[in-house]
């Protein structure tokens, strides 16, 4: 048999009985229509305060929306920009320094070097500073001090070329400009790609000291992998030294993006209180009902 419709009157009635009696704790004790309008009127206050913050956090904060859906070109000139610290290990196939029962067992023999780029954007797009590696913890003590420049083949950044010249003058207190004659050589040629999981790659021919091919991996706004592989032949007495080097450098950021997630929540908070509270009805012009006078007793 088919079921009767079920009727809602009474869970109607009951819903409204308890939002008229939240709505009377919540004002001021009476849900008269005055407070009905002022209920209201928090709402739509609310609902627009919040509308025009919530974008705006958007926006100091750096949060993606619908207008970014679109990838943004990668630019390895702002990229690079900055000061970094590098650390390079340099693994070569050799004996290991403790002899096997059957003798001396390949190993791996690492040599770590720490170095510096300080380079900055020039009005041409380009990139210019140094590169140097420190001998002991004094910031001057230094060597392989050269001079960098790195060029962009279009305009979007993301392909050019990377170029070292040793320097002649000292690079903290000698200008480029003083320089009496670089010789820039391309270290290496760069055309980063876009990869599926979102990472930025480069790889190529590697031109410095040892011949080979590279790979620049972009690990975050402020870390990278360079991985440098010879095409020596160790049966020819080359050794088959493996490079890689790690970057790091510190990203100021900005007063919103260092506190606006924390302001966001305080503001979401207070937000709210204000407009629940008797300052917020006074604010908006909503008188507080009347109370009803007490009752007086009559004198025997």
């Amino acid at each position: 048999p088919a079921l009767a419709p079920r009727s809602h009157g009474l869970e109607g009635q009951l819903l409204l009985a308890s939002l008229r009696g939240g709505l009377k704790k919540l004002l001021c004790g009476d849900p008269c229509p005055a407070c009905t309008k002022m209920a209201v009127s928090r709402v739509i206050v609310f609902t627009a305060v919040m509308a025009v913050m919530l974008p705006t956090a958007a926006i100091f904060l750096n949060l993606p929306s619908a207008a970014a859906a679109a990838p943004k070109l990668f630019n390895f000139t702002e990229y690079l920009g900055g000061q970094w610290v590098v650390e390079i290990r340099s693994v070569t196939p050799g004996p290991k320094p403790v002899a096997a029962d059957d003798g001396d067992e390949l190993g791996v023999n690492t040599e770590v070097t720490l170095g510096n780029y300080i380079l900055h954007k020039k009005p041409g797009g380009y990139l210019e500073g140094v590169y140097y590696e420190n001998i002991t913890n004094s910031p001057t003590d230094i060597k392989n001090a050269l001079r960098v420049r790195v060029d962009c083949n279009d305009g979007t950044g993301s392909a050019g070329v990377f170029k070292t010249a040793r320097a002649e003058t000292d690079i903290f207190e000698e200008p480029i400009e003083d320089e009496p004659e670089l010789h820039y050589k391309t270290l290496f040629e760069f055309d980063f790609q876009t990869h599926k999981n979102g990472m930025q790659i480069a790889t190529g021919e590697w031109h410095g000291k040892r011949k080979g091919n590279f790979q620049f991996a972009v690990a975050s706004p402020s870390s990278f992998l360079l991985s440098v592989y010879p095409k020596g032949t160790p049966d020819k007495g080359e050794p088959l030294t493996i490079q890689t080097m790690t970057g790091h450098k510190e990203v100021v950021k900005s007063f919103w993006e260092t506190y606006g997630f924390q302001l966001l929540m305080i503001a979401m908070i207070l937000i709210p209180r204000l407009f629940l509270s008797g300052g917020g009805r006074r604010a908006m012009g909503v008188p507080k009902p009347a109370q009803a006078p007490a009752a007086v007793k009559k004198k025997d």
